[in-house]
């Protein structure tokens, strides 16, 4: 009867607050007493009234239910310390820190024991990612443990079969704290670490080569994975030199390996099929990161590489070529043209191929408004080139597409 009691008492003496715990451990110790007593006097022992044998029983019996409970000795002589902090009851404590995703790297442990002041011991000063998600999980125990985030209670949900669990996103540097009750607390101070923005840069200004080709020397960094590098040019002498401006912008995507971090290359580009070829434009560099930031580098002024044209029917088709895709010119009048140009046969060589492929664009552009205008361009531009080369494989190919 006495074991039951005093087993209840404790029970409840776990759950009280800090202040009343002390109060509520006297009360208990004096209850075991008594009741130890009574039954000593009913059983007519002739040393019940032995003080020290008294309190040897009562200690017996304190331990007898916190061994039976699971906590072992050092839970009990704990007890008896009489302060106003009570002792937590034994739990597997473990916590570890998940980083971004887009790090590609995985979680560490921040702390595994199985009492608190073994992690108290830890060095607990930590520098983190931002948005690194710290995450608890505690397993076992009487109370109810405590989460505070710069003072701020983050609230443990119900135990899911006797384990409590909770995360914290971090975003800001200060103090996660742990509590158990009174003075058995763990503090981690955290710097919370915010991801570098990518830096990007030409090596030289982009040069064109004798292919015809412009070669582009680029570097970029960052401290984690990159996510893309792009080359990007508009039309210059118009609108400032600030790359801002609101004229259409062409981007080419530059080679980037998976998970890569530093990149240092050249690359070649074609871009004599641009409508600005031969001309002088502004050309920059723009870098993201896998966080989504961005960065640009300086703008330089270059001139873009351009196929030379001779033959002048070639060059009559380039050029309404560039009226189509960057001057406000109506639709049905550029196809005008075109049809002159397939008319006259002896110009194009009596080339049936080249006469399908100017009747297609005229027909596009006169009945079709709203017609793929890259498309149209993209024939237009092989039309010039087999006039000016005699090649009609990639011709026939695009005379299909169109139709």
């Amino acid at each position: 009867m006495a074991i039951y009691v005093c087993t209840s008492l404790f029970d409840v003496w776990f759950f009280l607050p800090s202040i009343a715990q002390p109060i509520a451990l006297v009360a208990t110790l004096l209850t075991a007493y008594f009741l130890t007593k009574t039954a000593l006097n009913k059983a007519n022992w002739g040393w019940q009234r032995d003080y020290g044998a008294k309190y040897i029983i009562i200690f017996a019996v304190a331990s007898g239910f916190a061994i039976a409970q699971g906590q072992g000795l050092e839970i009990v002589i704990n007890a008896f310390k009489i302060n106003f902090y009570a002792p937590i009851s034994q739990a597997k404590i473990s916590a570890w820190v998940a980083p971004p995703n887009y790090t590609g790297t995985s979680h560490t442990n921040l702390a595994k024991a199985h009492r608190y002041k073994d992690l108290s011991e830890n060095d607990n000063n930590l520098t983190m990612l931002e948005g690194s998600i710290v995450k608890f999980s505690i397993e076992g125990g009487i109370r109810k443990p405590r989460l505070y985030l710069n003072g701020k209670v983050i609230a443990f949900p119900p135990p899911y079969e006797n384990t409590y669990q909770q995360t914290v996103a971090m975003y800001q540097t200060g103090e996660l704290e742990l509590n158990f009750g009174g003075k058995n607390t763990v503090v981690w101070n955290i710097e919370v670490k915010r991801d570098e923005v990518p830096s990007v840069g030409f090596t030289s200004a982009p040069i064109t080569q004798p292919d015809n080709t412009l070669e582009v020397g680029y570097v970029g960094q960052d401290d984690y994975p990159l996510r893309k590098i792009t080359f990007q040019f508009r039309k210059a002498g118009q609108y400032g030199d600030d790359g801002d401006s609101e004229e259409q912008v062409f981007s080419h995507p530059l080679p980037l390996t998976f998970e890569q971090k530093n990149v240092e290359r050249y690359q070649r580009l074609d871009l004599s099929a641009n409508p600005w070829a031969g001309t002088m434009v502004l050309g920059w560099l723009n870098i993201e990161d896998a966080m989504g930031q961005v960065s640009t580098s300086d703008v330089l002024q270059f001139r873009l590489p351009q196929k030379t044209f001779s033959n002048p029917v070639a060059r009559n088709i380039i050029n309404i070529r560039k009226s189509l895709l960057l001057e406000p010119t109506p639709k049905a009048v550029l196809g005008q043209r075109l049809k002159l140009i397939s008319e006259n046969k002896d110009d194009i060589n009596n080339d049936l191929v080249v006469y399908i492929a100017l009747r297609t664009a005229y027909w596009r552009l006169s009945l079709s408004p709203s017609y793929d205008v890259d498309l149209i361009a993209s024939l237009l531009w092989d039309t010039a080139l087999r006039l000016e080369e005699t090649t009609g494989e990639t011709f026939a190919q695009h005379i299909r597409s169109t139709n």
